[in-house]
């Protein structure tokens, strides 16, 4: 088990102003996010701690043409957080998270989610299935070396 937690986003309406920001999946583009353009919504304060994104949690979108489209957070954010059409999933072990970021991008990863996704207007895939995804788990070390070498590859293309 490498997972502490698998959440469902929070149901609100993006506005002009609220009392926090909403991270939505149309927010999410090339893995990055445009934090200054995010709308806000309101939440009660005793949920906003709940929604609070953090660093190194990993948001999987659940449905539509963006199935399996996922994003990890590399930075503090604060009042920011996530809405209901995006899964997180927060790390036992947060050294792990650049792995699994990898991992999300491999044909593995995206041929259990095709497998996994039912619905044919709009498809979706639940934290259920995502949570019980088959994920190759190696030694920190040897995530590490794979991470390194990914990144080595990438940097030459």
């Amino acid at each position: 088990m490498i997972l502490k937690n698998i959440q469902y986003g929070f149901n609100g309406t993006g506005l002009d102003n609220g009392n926090a920001k909403l991270l939505r999946i149309t927010d999410i583009q090339n893995s990055k996010v445009n934090w200054s353009t995010l709308p806000f919504c309101n939440i009660d304060n005793k949920l906003l701690k709940d929604y609070q994104i953090e660093k190194d949690d990993i948001f999987i979108a659940r449905t539509g043409g963006t199935i399996g489209k996922s994003f990890r957070l590399q930075e503090e954010k604060q009042n920011i957080i996530f809405a209901g059409y995006l899964i997180r999933f927060q790390l036992i072990n947060l050294k792990q998270s650049e792995y699994l970021e990898k991992y999300l991008n491999s044909s593995l990863y995206w041929s259990q989610v095709a497998d996994k996704s039912a619905g044919t207007g709009q498809p979706n895939i639940n934290g259920v299935s995502l949570g019980n995804l088959l994920i190759p788990i190696p030694s920190i070390a040897e995530q590490d070396r794979l991470i390194n070498r990914i990144n080595y590859l990438f940097d030459l293309i």
